[in-house]
């Protein structure tokens, strides 16, 4: 095969690469998932940016998962993708090494590990799922990014908030009981004989060899993507929210890890905004943000149908107090404002400076 002309065609993008067909490449990430650095050597420069080397730690994109960023040498590696057992790092601008060159490799280590994170998480939220909704949940699909996560279950019905809360709270539980995650490589006779069927979550895969990715005691699934090792390095699991998307499948996105705190502090950052904008304690803020939006449309009312209201009228209250978190809050105060969380500061601006103006005609 080596000195035929042979086309490969990349999954995700619809260009063809013209290339000698190179050995398959040697992959470093399962045997160390936090690998940071590497050398190679540079089999192909195609293009002048897709380099394909012999060996890599970097993760290509597959199985629902984005791939590994970092750089080769100086050269920025924007996208990672496999064609049949090659995998070909796109590079952002043309390199400065050569082929048969030995180059360096540099994986973006806080990438791979929220990836890790929300892998691993994804496996933890159906083993959740299931113990909490039914033994008929399966993986349908699943997506992996750096921002958020999600994964598609066969079910029959939207879930309600208390689910969605239960099976936060069970992923949780499955993470701080710091479970082991096994990785082995395994015939798929024997892979089959010993967990069975329900190890093909999401669809069959091909090979006479078989990843299985196995949380000890908890879930057990034929996966090839990067996976941590041991639940407790996945962090705090966070369902942002559920939907029915088909007749017998809902989706759960979620954040783990890195993601989850962001996702937190953005929500106490929305809330610190509030407190200063309507000069109330954070416990208040919710009493006070509905009593600015009742004053509201009392004013709007007004105006529009020419009714008599007086200025006392419009004077907002002391707030009341308040035990909700941050998130609850906000999205309490979303609820009120019909409005998502991340609009609810411009909104309550909005609202301030509407009621001065209905003040101004009275």
């Amino acid at each position: 095969m080596h000195g035929e002309k042979d086309e490969l065609k990349e999954d995700d993008k619809k260009s063809n690469i013209q290339m000698k067909r190179p050995p398959a490449t040697e992959v470093l990430y399962y045997d160390d998932p936090i690998i940071t650095s590497f050398k190679a050597k540079v089999l192909n420069i195609i293009n002048d940016k897709y380099v394909i080397l012999d060996k890599t730690a970097f993760y290509p994109r597959g199985g629902g998962q984005e791939p590994d960023l970092g750089l080769l040498e100086d050269s920025e590696v924007i996208n990672v993708f496999k064609q049949g057992d090659v995998i070909i790092h796109e590079l952002k601008e043309t390199p400065k090494f050569h082929e048969l060159e030995d180059v360096a490799g540099k994986v973006n280590l806080i990438r791979r590990n929220q990836l890790m994170q929300h892998h691993t998480g994804t496996h933890i939220i159906n083993a959740a799922a299931r113990k909490v909704i039914g033994k008929h949940i399966n993986q349908a699909g699943a997506f992996k990014a750096e921002e958020k996560a999600r994964i598609d279950i066969t079910h029959y019905e939207a879930l309600t908030k208390e689910q969605e809360q239960k099976i936060e709270e069970e992923a949780n539980r499955i993470v701080e009981s710091s479970i082991k995650v096994k990785k082995d490589l395994m015939p798929r006779n024997v892979a089959e004989k010993e967990y069975g069927m329900g190890i093909y979550q999401g669809g069959a895969v091909p090979g006479k060899n078989l990843r299985i990715i196995n949380i000890i005691g908890t879930d057990v699934e034929c996966c090839g993507g990067t996976h941590a090792n041991n639940t407790s390095e996945v962090g705090k699991i966070k369902i942002l929210r559920s939907t029915k998307i088909s007749d017998s499948i809902v989706r759960i996105e979620f954040v783990a890890g890195e993601a989850a705190k962001k996702e937190e502090e953005r929500y106490s950052a929305i809330l610190s905004q509030m407190s200063k904008m309507l000069n109330v304690a954070s416990n208040e803020v919710f009493s006070a943000s509905k009593d600015l939006f009742e004053k509201w449309k009392l004013g709007r009312k007004a105006i529009k149908k020419k009714q008599k209201v007086f200025l006392k009228d419009l004077k907002l209250k002391i707030p009341d107090k308040d035990e909700f978190n941050d998130e609850d809050t906000v999205k309490k105060v979303a609820a009120i404002f019909k409005t998502q969380p991340e609009h609810i500061v411009k909104t309550a601006e909005r609202f301030i400076k509407e009621i001065e103006e209905y003040k101004s005609k009275l």
